[in-house]
């Protein structure tokens, strides 16, 4: 802990930084957003995404079997907790980190460690997926649309 408030070598505080960069960014997102032109369209695909989000760890639920009473609340502990894991600075998508708290969460909800880190492993292999199909989607329709424009890159 010392380094957390020992003051940097440009006289700031490191942790003070980040935090002040964190809320800029966070209230340059939010002034974007309300600049927006289709601010339904904005809102809608917003809350799209997060349901998908949160669809994700309900789907794997009832994939591995593990559908009760409590699926949604044991669902939205997993995305809410499964979510801060994944921003964590790690390499490999944070994997090691988000096996991890979400096996445990899975332990302290009253399911096996099993059953957690089964579901860890088929919702970060599912996204890991996910992100890489649609990036490369991604990827190949710009430079389709680069094509199509006349601009070679």
């Amino acid at each position: 802990g010392w380094f957390v408030f020992r003051k940097g070598t440009a006289g700031t505080w490191p942790i003070w930084g980040r935090l002040q960069g964190w809320a800029r960014g966070l209230w340059d997102g939010m002034w974007s957003a309300a600049r927006t032109r289709r601010p339904a369209e904005f809102v809608l695909h917003t809350v799209l995404i997060w349901l998908g989000y949160y669809a994700a760890p309900v789907c794997a639920l009832l994939a591995l079997g593990l559908g009760g009473d409590d699926l949604f609340s044991s669902a939205f502990y997993a995305f809410v907790f499964g979510s801060l894991a994944r921003t964590l600075p790690l390499p490999a998508g944070s994997m090691g980190a988000y096996h991890y708290l979400i096996s445990q969460l899975m332990v302290a909800l009253g399911y096996t460690y099993l059953d957690g880190i089964s579901l860890a492993t088929l919702n970060h292999a599912v996204q890991t997926a996910f992100y890489l199909l649609f990036g490369l989607l991604g990827m190949l329709g710009f430079f389709v649309m680069l094509r199509l424009k006349g601009n070679h890159a």
